[in-house]
């Protein structure tokens, strides 16, 4: 076909301009609106993430609040046929699984968390993913399993509450969990749930009392929060604050206890 011949039969095809011109804006407007349903269902995600971890948090919260109804104290106790006021307890609880979030200065301090070194633990604790820190127990331990501080192969019967009925004085306090019904093996964002349980601890109170003065006479209570470091997966919220002036920071997500 010679080129005139070409450009005549275009010149002679109605329509075709159109068309193109027409086809161009469908797709040119198909594509804003695809880009806009994937937005919607990006933003739905994240809504269902955050929902799921303030339902998780206030389950956690609800479940110590079960074990204290039960036992007379809370679940923090190093060894559970000893819960005096003095005796030894765990700074945290944590969940079992996922890593522990990203933290810095006194936030780091505050959860006995060690920055950079979060996430080079391995496991020993009979769960997948990364290892407590000292001084940490899992809330599967304390709230579910009733194994206080399990190590694998290494569980002993004095690691463990006594159960209801011990109690020969009160047949109805005692161990009567599971306290929290399908604990969740992280937060939505793959990062452990905290609890600063020590905060429940009488020495601790008196310790933390005498390190920051008050012109208010009696010990200082702090605030007891179930936190998940939230969509950014960095803890900005301080596990040691008085009670009286406590504040969530950053995206961070926390049911209050105490």
């Amino acid at each position: 076909m010679k080129l005139r011949d070409f450009i005549r039969r275009i010149k002679n095809a109605k329509g075709v301009a159109t068309s193109l011109v027409e086809a161009t804006a469908t797709i040119g407007v198909g594509a804003v609106l695809a880009t806009v349903a994937i937005g919607a269902g990006v933003n739905a995600i994240n809504d269902a993430k955050v929902q799921t971890a303030v339902e998780d948090v206030r389950q956690i919260g609800q479940g110590i609040f079960s074990f204290y109804k039960d036992n007379n104290f809370y679940p923090m106790f190093v060894d559970g046929h000893v819960t005096g006021p003095s005796d030894s307890t765990y700074t945290q609880l944590v969940s079992a699984n996922g890593s522990y979030p990203a933290v810095t200065g006194d936030v780091a301090t505050s959860w006995a968390i060690t920055p950079n070194t979060v996430s080079q633990y391995g496991s020993t604790d009979g769960f997948t993913g990364d290892r407590l820190l000292s001084g940490h127990d899992s809330m599967e331990d304390q709230l579910v399993l009733n194994e206080l501080g399990f190590v694998l192969g290494s569980w002993d019967a004095t690691h463990y509450y006594p159960l209801r009925g011990s109690y020969a004085s009160d047949p109805t306090r005692g161990y009567h969990g599971p306290y929290v019904q399908n604990l969740p093996p992280t937060d939505p964002w793959g990062n452990k749930y905290l609890v600063n349980i020590q905060a429940l601890s009488p020495q601790y109170l008196i310790a933390y009392t005498a390190s920051h003065p008050s012109s208010t006479p009696g010990i200082i209570s702090v605030a007891v929060l179930v936190c998940s470091a939230g969509e950014n997966r960095i803890l900005e919220t301080n596990g040691a604050q008085p009670a009286s002036t406590a504040v969530v920071s950053g995206d961070d997500i926390c049911f209050r206890v105490k």
